[in-house]
């Protein structure tokens, strides 16, 4: 991943419309957050300055896939688009759209994904992640960022400091990947609509665990059997896959049910 926070938001005369919108807004951001993020040397120092985020339409979506969407089981607040086929049954709860396979609303919204995803991706990362395991850490906000897949195998708690506005980026140039029946606490006002998970390889969350945040992936996203997901799982370019899996809003304040 760059680690200059305008590499990606320079040349934005060769865009697409949707995608100088948002590039323009994280740019915009810039001067009031993003940058400083790069200035704590580690996650025990709170961001003084929170990043500003806005994935556009996708933010409306709690299951958006460029390829296929396999979503059996599911309870989906949120709407449901993919590129190709949406395969569901009769025990997945809708909360909101089911649309049509590649319809206009959904090329909209992973336009504003891909261009989100390559923004965050770009940011200037504060702190490098040495260790591929989250489990048993505290992260306060900022930019983080590792160059090899990403695990979590025991609890991974995110402590806003009180400051409800902040946000967490974490940056793998790789995979991310979580074990089962793993938990994510939320304290000081930490929000899981404020996390975000930029994932250059495949995501893949382990059955029965809880999760919190935006999985943004350049590759497939996958979520075990009987997961509780707050926030959103996106595929910018292949496809999504669930089992029996709750997903919650995304701008919950507080940990999926089955965190202890």
């Amino acid at each position: 991943m760059s680690t200059n926070p305008f590499r990606s938001i320079a040349p934005i005369g060769n865009e697409d419309s949707a995608r100088r919108k948002i590039l323009l807004r994280v740019a915009a951001a810039a001067t009031g957050g993003l940058l400083v993020a790069a200035a704590f040397a580690s996650p025990a120092v709170a961001n003084p300055s929170p990043i500003s985020v806005n994935l556009g339409s996708a933010s409306n979506y709690s299951v958006l896939a460029a390829a296929a969407a396999t979503i059996p089981g599911s309870t989906l607040p949120g709407e449901v688009g993919a590129g190709a086929a949406i395969t569901d049954d009769a025990n997945t709860v809708y909360g909101s759209t089911k649309h049509a396979v590649n319809d206009a609303a959904t090329q909209q919204a992973l336009a504003d994904a891909r261009a989100t995803f390559t923004a965050l991706a770009g940011l200037t990362a504060g702190n490098t992640l040495t260790g591929a395991d989250l489990g048993g850490q505290t992260l306060v906000p900022g930019v983080y960022h590792s160059v090899a897949a990403l695990a979590a195998t025991s609890a991974v708690t995110f402590d806003a400091k009180g400051d409800s506005s902040a946000y967490f980026i974490i940056q793998s140039d790789a995979a991310l990947n979580t074990t089962a029946s793993t938990s994510m606490v939320l304290l000081g006002g930490a929000q899981a609509s404020h996390i975000f998970w930029v994932v250059e390889g495949a995501a893949t969350l382990g059955a029965s665990s809880s999760f919190v945040g935006t999985v943004l992936s350049d590759a497939a996203v996958t979520v075990g059997a009987s997961v509780h997901f707050a926030g959103s799982a996106i595929s910018v370019i292949a496809a999504v896959t669930l089992d029996a899996d709750v997903f919650g809003p995304v701008s919950t304040t507080s940990v999926p049910p089955c965190q202890t």
